[in-house]
């Protein structure tokens, strides 16, 4: 049975681009998520018989925010469910205690590339938004890459929960035209499985990979 409507709940997996990805799934920790893509606008001049001349005005930068509750500071090294976002900001994490303990600061004014995907899908058995859907299954997937995260907003009242709002901003394309966004969707009745994100959509900014343009 297809759905009329997404509803209820989403996959959410943000991944550093490094050498060695590893898969946050932050699904678990968000309330809502806002995809604002960068306006495509047009501007028109007027003409001396009465007439315009529209331009096409480049595409405006694009930006997720999210809301989230995160109750640590740090993530854990390997693939599986995300615990913090201070260390994915600041891009910087030293180790107290071996996996227990772990101050972030902002000591550094380097900054991680991230990739962030976010999937919609009637296959209950999924626990992110990059792995391969079967083909019997509905699903929407929008991803981004090159993606920096620009800003955390921390919120907290007594009579409410620690929240923070945080936003991811990047641009439509790469310096030279590559694509930075992918959206991805299945209506049940594909002949084939719809492969994993990594591999039709590379996270470096290197060579392109198959299905990639």
């Amino acid at each position: 049975m297809t759905s009329d409507v997404w509803s209820d709940c989403a996959r959410i997996t943000i991944t550093a681009q490094a050498a060695s990805l590893v898969n946050l799934e932050f699904y678990a920790l968000s309330e809502n998520i806002d995809i604002s893509e960068g306006t495509r606008d047009t501007e028109s001049t007027p003409l001396l018989c009465g007439g315009k001349i529209t331009r096409l005005k480049p595409q405006e930068d694009c930006e997720i925010t999210m809301k989230c509750y995160p109750v640590l500071g740090f993530n854990p090294t390997t693939s599986g469910t995300g615990t913090g976002l201070d260390d994915l900001f600041y891009d910087t994490l030293t180790e107290i205690e071996t996996s227990h303990q772990y101050r972030v600061s902002s000591t550094q004014g380097t900054r991680k590339k991230f990739r962030v995907a976010i999937l919609w899908t009637d296959e209950a058995s999924v626990t992110n938004a990059v792995g391969a859907l079967a083909k019997t299954t509905q699903a929407l997937r929008y991803a981004c890459r090159n993606a920096y995260m620009t800003d955390i907003k921390r919120s907290f009242a007594a009579d409410g929960l620690l929240s923070y709002d945080v936003t991811f901003k990047y641009p439509p394309r790469q310096k030279d035209g590559r694509l930075n966004i992918i959206i991805e969707s299945q209506d049940a009745s594909a002949a084939a499985t719809l492969a994993a994100l990594n591999t039709v959509y590379s996270t470096d900014i290197g060579g392109l990979v198959a299905g990639e343009t």
